[in-house]
């Protein structure tokens, strides 16, 4: 069902693929491959057939598979050109993308949400509380619905929207698998109109979800933890030593970060500011009455200058505190 052409490595650069020369026909001339009896609906079918193993098998995948770089031979047989733009997926991600789907079938959130903190690099703190959600909102919009009516090209995009517009950036092979599937969808659907790739890939993702309660994989994950843990232990005297050393020595510091208290101390900062007028205000008004009680220095209609002065200073003083109180809205 596929060709691969042969690559000449000593004739092929970083900048050059040199392949074998294929004589077929490009899998978008629809006219040339009619007039060659070749069977379009069994074309497309193992054209998707080919990149879901890519993908899901080998997690090895030819990245740009437009009409230009796929031709049909003989007996529809299918051979892929231009391996200039791969992708790859480990076995780690392909589990993640197994858990994400099976997320979407149990409209399960919050693993949904799990599965794109883990693959994805978080660029600023998440707001999980939006993101729950836009994702229920997504998943919503799809289900139940049946797979002949669902656009893959669509899907992929709108949930790039949604991981993009909460600042979670995915791997770069993610995406190139998205596009390798929409690409591919596209070609489907120009050879068979009831192209449906959905359904095709449906198998697939059930054995990877099949494949995760393998007791084969449970009992090597569980070999993986072990070893990981005996890693963890055989280190540790080490690095508790380590500490020590560095507590014994006074080079082991905390540094301590605040955020969000910069409005706090600026709101502080002001309170403690015109308390402090008040208290001077305050001053000023009892040092003025006992002056006046005394009444000596130069008289102003028989009252003290001095203690007169001090009730002008503390009245301008009270007025603008006043002002700048009712000015800020929290009188």
């Amino acid at each position: 069902t596929i060709y691969v052409p042969k690559i000449y490595r000593h004739l092929s650069t970083n900048k050059v693929l040199t392949m074998e020369f294929v004589e077929g026909i490009k899998v978008s001339d629809l006219d040339a491959l009619a007039d060659a009896n070749l069977d379009l609906e069994l074309i497309a079918d193992r054209g998707a057939d080919i990149i879901l193993k890519q993908i899901f098998e080998h997690g090895f995948f030819h990245a740009d598979p437009h009409p230009g770089n796929i031709f049909v031979l003989e007996n529809n047989v299918i051979a892929p050109l231009d391996f200039g733009l791969v992708g790859r997926l480990d076995e780690e991600l392909i589990e993640q993308l197994g858990d994400l789907l099976s997320g979407i079938v149990h409209k399960n959130i919050d693993r949904i949400v799990r599965v794109f903190l883990n693959i994805g690099v978080v660029q600023h703190e998440i707001d999980r509380r939006n993101l729950k959600p836009d994702i229920g909102e997504f998943i919503d919009k799809y289900y139940q619905i049946p797979l002949y009516q669902l656009d893959m090209q669509h899907i992929i995009n709108e949930a790039m929207e949604i991981v993009s517009r909460h600042h979670i950036r995915l791997p770069r092979d993610l995406y190139l698998m998205g596009k390798a599937l929409a690409i591919m969808e596209g070609i489907g659907e120009i050879l068979d109109p009831e192209f449906d790739m959905i359904s095709l890939a449906t198998p697939y993702v059930q054995k990877i979800m099949v494949e995760k309660l393998n007791p084969r994989r449970l009992a090597k994950d569980g070999l993986r933890f072990i070893e990981d843990s005996k890693d963890l232990l055989e280190a540790l005297p080490e690095n508790i030593k380590q500490i020590l050393f560095k507590i014994r020595k006074g080079k082991l510091g905390i540094n301590l970060h605040h955020q969000g208290l910069e409005q706090l101390i600026k709101e502080l900062d002001k309170s403690t500011n015109r308390l402090s007028f008040s208290l001077i205000i305050a001053a000023l008004i009892i040092a003025s009455s006992l002056i006046i009680q005394l009444n000596k220095g130069p008289l102003i209609f028989g009252l003290s200058a001095f203690g007169l002065i001090g009730y002008i200073i503390a009245a301008f003083l009270g007025l603008w505190l006043v002002i700048a109180i009712m000015r800020s809205g929290r009188l």
